[in-house]
């Protein structure tokens, strides 16, 4: 990485005094910000299977089912039988399709992290 790229590679005879020439990092996370699936992460996040020890309430019953959902946990404290039954089962259904969402999110961030440290080490 050419820490002196705001001068040209040449800090001797080019200098930024006042500070306003875009550096790597304000490329970095511009690029970042343009590129993201922001609305598509949260909606997957909220329907994606959780390991249970991370939501109340806090347990894992049987140790062949260690996920659970948010729909999960707020049937879990529902008093209808019925009603709970349905949103268990909801969460379920969805988190077989929000969870393999999620982790195909986490993996395009990735490329986009890197395509962009790439792309502003080369522009600078």
């Amino acid at each position: 990485m050419n820490l002196f790229a705001y001068a040209g590679a040449n800090p001797v005879n080019f200098a930024d005094y006042s500070g306003l020439a875009p550096d790597w990092f304000s490329c970095w996370s511009n690029c970042i910000q343009q590129n993201r699936l922001d609305p598509l992460a949260i909606v997957s996040a909220l329907f994606t299977a959780l390991p249970k020890t991370m939501v109340p309430p806090f347990r894992v019953v049987n140790s062949r089912q260690r996920l659970t959902t948010l729909l999960s946990v707020a049937a879990h404290y529902i008093g209808n039988d019925s009603l709970a039954s349905l949103l268990r089962s909801a969460g379920r259904g969805i988190s077989r399709v929000a969870t393999p969402v999620t982790i195909a999110e986490g993996f395009y961030d990735i490329g986009v992290i890197t395509y962009c440290a790439l792309k502003c080490e080369v522009c600078q």
